[in-house]
């Protein structure tokens, strides 16, 4: 999987001499699944974890589906495909909880997505703890319902054009967020804003 490079919104200048971050996402597509990484580096060495509120994996039992995951550390990626406004948004925690909703539009119509499930989910962390990696793949039960709702039929199928967004939210220490994503757009963070939907993908 090709790695694109993700960008915060902004950053305190002190923090972005002292402690810069390279953040990285990866995605493909097999049949009827999605596979995804996320790859957070300290340039300098520094310990994530002195820094960041980065919580660890959870037992297998309570990695669960959980809502308002992106009020503290956070990994997203948005899916649609060019021909259509819903969308689909991922959400996953590095406690291993996740959740993904489908929207009609621009954050409208949300809902969970119950006809899909999370495996293969791993986690790497470097000896010096500078190094963070995630990865999992998304595995859809294809049915008729998600394809008259959200067109997940199309966009699980290869060989569908995709627009795809990546975005994170870093939580500090000190507990202020940072927002991350490949492309922002617009005044503010909005992970939800298509412009953001920035990767293209037809395999």
């Amino acid at each position: 999987m090709n790695q694109h490079a993700m960008h915060p919104f902004e950053r305190i200048e002190d923090r972005s001499i002292s402690f810069p971050l390279e953040f990285r996402f990866s995605f493909s597509r097999e049949e009827n699944q999605f596979l995804f990484g996320f790859e957070l580096r300290s340039v300098n060495k520094i310990e994530l974890e002195s820094q960041l509120h980065i919580p660890p994996l959870v037992s297998l039992s309570d990695q669960g589906r959980k809502d308002e995951l992106w009020r503290q550390t956070c990994l997203e990626f948005f899916v649609s495909s060019p021909q259509q406004t819903s969308y689909l948004e991922f959400n996953l925690a590095p406690t291993g909880q996740w959740n993904c909703y489908g929207f009609e539009s621009y954050r409208q119509g949300m809902r969970w997505i119950n006809e899909v499930s999370l495996s293969r989910l791993q986690t790497h962390r470097s000896p010096e703890g500078d190094f963070f990696r995630w990865s999992g793949q998304l595995q859809f039960d294809l049915r008729d319902d998600l394809q008259d709702s959200f067109g997940i039929l199309n966009l699980a199928q290869k060989g569908t054009s995709l627009v795809i967004g990546a975005s994170a939210v870093l939580q500090y220490r000190e507990g202020d967020l940072e927002f991350w994503a490949l492309h922002h757009n617009g005044k503010r963070p909005d992970f939800h804003d298509r412009n953001g939907f920035c990767l293209h993908l037809k395999d």
